[in-house]
């Protein structure tokens, strides 16, 4: 798409209410060609083969089926998201019982990797395949929400599971309202770009409205994320669910090399690390709620910038103003890669690493809405060179939509600490379990406040499932949202 035009949602597969939500048509609850059975009977059985440790012995005993006779889009993406859970079931085993297995046979390995390639994804277990694709209404005609949503499919046949996947459903929906709002923000600022001048009273008051509706979706967003206390016990997640979400990336211990793809001698991405006659071994990241689609779009619109870890320059202070309102774009950042200084530690950021996770159609969206006219830069200009009160008035609506990412953010940090850094440092020191109870004051049991909170998190070295060290990679993105603000 040509820099500067904003793109349209329709496009690129992306709804106007329920946005990355597939809904028109839903997921797909079960292939219809039965050739795929075999795989359709170990998921009706997943979490009972899992238990009594029957699922390796059973995925030894699949033929390696053709995914080519997957045949339309739904299927292609219930056929990867099955794939991914056998899987991850095969390689992780029952938690603490079983040993990992870093050889994944042939009738796994082979369609997988082709059907990750159909959908533009990787081979590993992401976000799409445990939240985005696995979920159904109860009622069919009732509204996607808490009160009304389910799962398809769960490692543990546990409610937490379930919580844990249906908060972060919840959360795409809500996100979603944003999305309308911001593609006619950055429409009306194109235009106002195309003229070569000043907006008229009409348009600021339009754009403060969107923004309004944008900052409404967005802090949304923190309450329903801090639901996840209230069905999902932080001891069960760690030690039950989170097992299964991770990749092989970050376990260099136990997977040196990552997983052994049988069968599959192609060195097709830059997560191969060694090309066998029988097969390649192969390091990816897991799933992780940094790889949700509304999230990442949120950032680009609002002009949140990712830097190479270490790197904590803001790229918003006065080196963009004028020049970057009238490109539409931030100089320095191409295709949604920001450019660095001298204080970089790393080549690389957790969140633009996880936008692989993403469809191909998706991360073209986020490329094509990252070279639309630039919502932060056309607010940043009204500051420096406007007085109207409307202007004032815009400022402030934007403003309101970073805090509101902010927040969720800070929830974000809160939720991670509570559910991963305190149980890993339990476990490696033997305490006994502790359950959170919403219901609780703050310092009786339930949620700890932000500083309590940020005292607990100050040490690195817990990793997350996307291969992240966790708590760095979120108070950088935390900043990162921070130096969005227009002062």
């Amino acid at each position: 798409m040509p820099s500067g035009l904003v793109p349209k949602l329709e496009n690129y597969g992306i709804h106007p209410v329920y946005g990355f939500l597939p809904m028109d048509p839903p997921p797909l609850k079960r292939l219809p060609n039965p050739y795929f059975e075999p795989w359709e009977q170990l998921m009706d059985e997943l979490h009972h083969l899992i238990l009594v440790g029957a699922l390796r012995s059973k995925v030894k005993q699949l033929p390696v089926l053709e995914a080519d006779h997957l045949s339309t889009e739904r299927e292609r993406e219930r056929g990867y998201l099955v794939l991914c859970f056998l899987a991850h079931g095969y390689v992780w085993g029952f938690s603490k019982i079983e040993s990992p297995e870093t050889i994944l046979p042939a009738a796994l390995a082979v369609p997988w990797v082709k059907v990750a390639k159909s959908v533009g994804r990787q081979p590993v277990i992401s976000y799409s395949s445990s939240e985005t694709f696995n979920f159904r209404l109860i009622d069919p005609n009732g509204p996607v929400d808490l009160s009304n949503v389910s799962t398809l499919h769960t490692f543990t046949g546990s409610m937490d599971e379930s919580w844990f996947y249906m908060v972060a459903i919840a959360m795409e929906k809500e996100g979603a309202v944003a999305l309308t709002p911001i593609i006619s923000a950055m429409e009306i600022i194109g235009q106002i770009q195309a003229r070569g001048d000043v907006p008229t009273v009409h348009e600021l008051e339009t754009i403060a409205g969107y923004l309004d509706i944008v900052g409404d979706a967005v802090g949304k967003l923190a309450p329903i994320l801090h639901r996840m206390y209230e069905r999902n016990d932080p001891y069960i997640f760690y030690h039950r669910t989170r097992p299964y979400q991770a990749g092989w990336k970050g376990n260099p211990e136990i997977m040196p090399n990552g997983v052994f793809y049988e069968g599959v001698l192609e060195a097709d991405d830059q997560n191969v690390v060694e090309v066998t006659p029988t097969g390649t071994w192969r390091i990816y990241p897991g799933a992780s709620a940094g790889q949700s689609p509304i999230i990442h779009t949120l950032d680009v619109a609002l002009g949140v910038h990712h830097l190479a870890m270490g790197d904590h320059h803001n790229p918003h202070k006065k080196s963009n103003g004028v020049n970057g309102y009238v490109n539409g774009h931030v100089n320095g950042h191409v295709n949604g890669h920001a450019a660095t200084n001298g204080t970089t530690k790393s080549d690389d950021n957790p969140m633009l690493e996880m936008r692989k996770s993403l469809s191909e159609v998706h991360r073209r969206f986020l490329l094509d809405l990252q070279a639309a006219p630039s919502i932060h830069d056309f607010v940043a200009h009204l500051r420096e060179n406007s007085t109207d009160p409307l202007a004032d008035r815009v400022v402030t609506g934007y403003n309101r939509c970073v805090e509101e990412m902010q927040r969720f953010r800070d929830k974000h940090i809160q939720i991670v600490t509570t559910y991963i850094v305190i149980q890993a440092k339990r476990a490696a020191g033997g305490v006994p379990p502790v359950s959170v109870d919403v219901g609780k004051k703050q310092g009786e049991g339930g949620p700890k406040s932000p500083t309590t909170i940020a005292a607990e998190a100050q040490e690195g070295g817990v990793t997350g499932t996307g291969g992240t060290d966790l708590i760095p990679f979120l108070k950088q993105t935390r900043k990162e949202t921070v130096n969005a603000l227009v002062e």
